[in-house]
Formats: structure tokens, C-alpha cells, sequence
């Protein structure tokens, strides 16, 4: 009989690739040598530090001491992503933990990916230790600088092709069209986030145009100086057509009546596959038949939507639903509806039609969880389901009661699903199954992705 050990070792890297929780990695590279060759790379593939993590601030400590005294492995990073930092130190150990960023971070060679948005943890040092990395082409990092790094330095990031700025002070936005301008045409992304900021503006839309006609993706969180003018001087000068589009707690003052309308007449849409709008807590038919016309001519894949604020809204239409489903039917594979209640007659079309769907986030009544299991069963691609329902204000009991939901829902359910949440909830799904297609026993297992789940990021405003 043959044994694991009489594999072939070509296998290893596939099967490494499978195992994506960082304790379990490590317990592979412990194995032998050859396992280790082909696990470490993997390990140190992507270093990620979030508040929620245990002992995050003393994680992040360690993370660059050994990034800055191992190079060998520091040459593995590919990803970082730096959520949580230490910042009452005393001197000598702030002081080591700087050296060490910077030294460790200069280790990282191959490093294309760096997140940095701890409030007040970025300094002018760390930027410039990131411009030693010559592959690096996705910067995402806190824009309020508030003295602790000097935003000219930003400018000289001239390779970068993803930018994301999180609350970006003046003196950032004041740079940014002379960054768009150093990067030559190459961004592609660009992500602006802040908390009701009157700095970005349709002015400042209308300076950096020109400098983005290579665009893809635009996100725009909390601004409510912006309107369909700036947005429309964006897409007039992308060449490639935007595929991304995020227009998320803007101002009051967007008519998407004539967004539509210019948008309907340029075709600036015609490559969009992912779209997320917010839309007030009162939206008329008016707004869903004008989002309806301007995505018409899309083939979209992502569909999101959510209300402003942290109440529930109203219930979304079924007919709005439809509208979206039938048009995008055989391209849709994310359906997310947020902060509003969507009905089952909803899902029931949205599952029936969208044949490639393989992600579904929506607000139901806890009562409806029992019934979802055959509608689900109806979408034949459906890996992912987030389900969010109000909560008893005084439920001790709520983790339990979701996790008997989501048995519950799944029990009748033979779409393919292997992530299911509810509400704050996320458990990995595996099946057993008994005669033709009945589900013989359904078990739930804690979410090991070291990523956040996709559903926790739709809403950002």
C-alpha cells in the first residue's frame, strides 16, 4: 500500500497551497527540510497584523524583528498588511521598533503589497524604507499624516498602480495630483476614504482627471463634496474603461438622473463589472429606475448596495431585484444588499436566475433562516452566504442561536456552499451526504483564512 511519504514532490507546493491558516503552516514547515522548502515561502507570503488578533501589538513587535534580522525570509513577502501598531513605548523601544520596520521592511524585495492604516503609526522613515522595494505597486495607508510623516515624500511613489488613502489630511490631497501626474499613467486603482471631508471635491476630481486615463477602479467613501460632475470627469478621461466603481456616501446633491443620462450617451460603463452605492434611507422608485439604466449596458458581476448610518432600512423592492437580475442574470456572481431587508420571493429569483452566482449577503427575518435551504439549493455555483438578521437587544444567547440558524438553513440545501455567516459569525461548511442528494449531516468549522471575509468589507461609510 502507498504511503504519504511516497509521493512525488513535485506534489508539496500544490499541496501546501491548500493550507491557509498561518499556525498550520507552521506546523508544516516543523515537518522536515523538504517540507519546509516548499511550505516557508508560503508562511511568509503574507504578513498580516489586524486589532482583533491576539496579543496584535506585541505581534507586530516580533513580525519585524524577524523580518529585519532574517532576510532569507523577509525575501518571501509578497503582502503587508499592518492594521495594529504598538505606540505607548518607551523611547528605547519605540526607537528599536522603528529600526527594525525599516530595516525589516528594506528586507522585503519582493514585496508588492503594502496596507499601513494604524492612525498615527506611519512616519516618513517607513516611507522611505517602502520605496526601497522595487516591485511595489499597491499602497494603502492612513492619509492623516498629522506630523508624523511628510506627505512629499508620497510623490515619489512613481511605480505604484493601486492607491488607497484613508482619511487623507490637506496636506495629502494637496499632493495627490502631483503624485497621479509622477506615476506616468500607470494607476489603475484609486480609493479614497474618509469621514464626511469636504477636501475632496469636484474640483480636485476635475485636477486629476487627466493624469488617469489608464483608471479601472474608483472608490469614493464619505465624500460629500462630490458629485455626478466629478465622477463624470473621471470616466471621460479613462481610455480602458472603469471595471470598479464605488460611489458610497456622497453628496446630496448627485443626481443620478443625470449620471445615467451622460453615462447612457458616453458608454463610460460598458466594462463595469462591480458597482457599490449607498442610497439614502428613504430611495425612491426614481433612484432604482435611473441605476437601472445605468447599468444597462454593463456586464456586471457585483452588484452591492446599502443604506448610510448603522439602522436598518426599508425593504429593498422586490421589483428593483428583478430589474438587476434580469439584466445581469448570466454575468452576476456577488448579489450583497445591506442595512435592508430583502424578501424571500427576492432571493428565490435571484437564486432561480443568476446560473454563475457564488456569492449571496443579504438581510432576512431570523424566522426566514429555515426556509432558506431549498431557495439556496437553487443557485448551482453558490460557494458563499453572509445572512444578517436583527438581533434581541438583550440576547446572551445570540453566537448559539446563529450557528443553529445556519444548520438549520443548510440541512436542505445542496448548493455547493463552503462559507456560510450570520450576522458577526463565519464558519467554513463541509457535508456528508446520504442517498441522491440529501444532505446526511452538515458540519461547521471555524473561518481559518487569515483575509477578512469578503462580506465584512462591502460597507465602508
Amino acid at each position: 500500500m502507498a504511503c504519504f511519504l511516497e509521493l512525488p514532490v513535485e506534489l508539496l507546493p500544490i499541496i501546501v497551497q491548500f493550507v491557509v491558516k498561518p499556525s498550520h503552516l507552521a506546523l508544516v514547515c516543523q515537518t522536515n527540510k523538504v517540507f519546509y522548502r516548499y511550505a516557508i515561502p508560503c508562511l511568509y507570503e503574507r504578513v498580516l497584523v489586524f486589532p482583533w488578533h491576539r496579543d496584535g501589538k506585541s505581534r507586530v513587535v516580533k513580525v519585524f524583528r524577524t523580518l529585519a534580522e532574517c532576510p532569507l525570509l523577509a525575501r518571501h513577502v509578497r503582502r503587508l498588511e499592518i492594521r495594529e501598531f504598538p505606540k505607548a513605548l518607551s523611547s528605547e523601544a519605540s526607537d528599536d521598533l522603528l529600526a527594525n520596520c525599516t530595516q525589516g521592511i528594506k528586507n522585503c524585495t519582493n514585496l508588492i503589497r503594502c496596507t499601513w492604516t494604524r492612525d498615527g503609526s506611519l512616519s516618513s522613515r517607513v516611507l522611505e524604507s517602502l520605496l526601497e522595494c522595487p516591485a511595489l505597486e499597491d499602497l494603502e495607508i492612513n492619509g492623516h499624516h498629522n506630523w508624523q510623516y511628510d506627505p512629499q515624500i508620497l510623490w515619489r511613489f512613481k511605480n505604484v498602480s493601486k492607491v488607497s488613502l484613508i482619511m487623507p489630511s490637506g496636506p495629502v490631497i494637496d499632493v495627490l495630483p502631483w503624485w497621479i501626474k509622477e506615476t506616468r499613467l500607470r494607476l489603475r486603482c484609486l480609493t479614497l476614504i474618509c469621514k464626511s471631508s469636504p477636501l475632496v471635491t469636484d474640483g480636485l476630481l476635475e485636477i486629476i482627471a487627466p493624469g488617469l486615463p489608464n483608471l479601472e477602479q474608483l472608490s469614493l467613501i464619505g465624500c460629500p463634496k462630490v458629485t455626478h460632475h466629478g465622477i463624470l470627469s473621471i470616466l471621460a478621461s479613462s481610455r480602458v474603461g472603469i471595471t470598479t466603481l464605488g460611489l458610497e456616501a456622497l453628496s446630496s446633491a448627485f443626481d443620478m438622473a443625470e449620471f445615467s443620462h451622460q453615462v447612457e450617451s458616453s458608454q463610460a460603463l460598458s466594462q463595469l463589472r462591480s458597482i457599490t452605492l449607498t442610497i439614502s434611507e428613504t430611495f425612491v422608485a426614481g433612484w432604482m429606475a435611473n441605476v437601472q439604466r445605468l447599468l444597462a449596458s454593463s456586464p456586471l458581476e457585483v452588484f452591492q448596495v446599502y443604506t448610510r448610518g448603522g439602522s436598518l432600512g426599508p425593504t429593498m423592492s422586490d421589483d428593483f431585484c428583478a430589474s438587476v437580475v434580469d439584466s445581469h442574470h448570466s454575468t452576476l456572481k456577488r448579489f450583497s444588499v445591506h442595512r435592508m431587508r430583502v424578501s424571500l420571493n427576492a432571493i428565490d429569483f435571484i437564486c432561480s436566475r443568476c446560473t454563475n452566482l457564488e456569492q449571496l449577503f443579504v438581510v432576512v427575518d431570523r424566522e426566514s433562516m429555515r426556509d432558506l435551504g431549498p431557495i439556496l439549493s437553487k443557485a448551482p455555483r453558490l460557494r458563499s452566504v453572509h445572512i444578517n438578521y436583527p438581533l434581541d437587544a438583550q440576547s446572551v444567547l445570540a453566537p448559539l442561536r446563529s450557528r443553529a440558524d445556519v444548520l438549520s438553513a443548510l440541512q436542505n440545501c445542496i448548493a455547493p456552499i463552503t462559507q456560510f455567516g450570520c450576522n458577526t459569525r463565519v464558519w467554513q461548511v463541509s457535508k456528508s451526504w446520504g442517498e441522491g442528494d440529501e444532505v446526511s449531516e452538515v458540519n461547521l468549522s471555524p473561518y481559518e483564512n487569515p483575509d477578512i471575509p469578503d462580506q465584512f468589507l462591502v460597507m465602508r461609510a
